[in-house]
This record gives C-alpha cells, structure tokens and sequence, in this order.
C-alpha cells in the first residue's frame, strides 16, 4: 500500500512540474515518469536517513515526494534538452 502512495505522489508531482515549471520541457509522459521514480527514490532516502515509513497522504509526504521528484525531473531535463 505504501508503494501506491509513492506513485500516486510521484504521478502528482510530474504533472506539477509538466505544468509549471517551463524550463526545457520533456513532456507529461516523461515528467510524470520521472516523478514516479523521485518519489520512489525519495520514499527510500527518508526511510535509510531516519528509519520510518510514511504510510498516509500528508504534507510530508508530498514534500519528500517534491525533492525526489525535484531531482530526478531536473536530472531528466538536463539530459533530454
């Protein structure tokens, strides 16, 4: 179930930054792609930095969910431009 949760962020992250953020845009199927995988990425750093395990829908969780995706979504643009 946890796992649901870091896509269904990782899915709402890429499309926050397929629509906001113009700067050397990929396209939604990549953007969204990429969030997925930073939401993942992120979901796992917070759980080797600190131990826990986010399990519900909350401003944390979109917050870790942002930076992974931040990260990976800015790495993928940088590649594809």
């Amino acid at each position: 179930m946890v796992f649901l949760l870091w896509i269904i962020l990782g899915v709402i992250t890429g499309w926050l930054f397929f629509n906001f953020i113009k700067i050397y845009p990929v396209g939604l199927f990549t953007d969204i792609t990429l969030g997925i995988a930073g939401a993942l990425v992120g979901g796992l750093i917070l759980i080797l930095f600190t131990g826990t395990l986010i399990t519900s829908f909350n401003i944390l969780s979109l917050i870790i969910s942002m930076i992974g995706g931040i990260i990976l979504i800015g790495f993928g643009r940088l590649l594809f431009r």
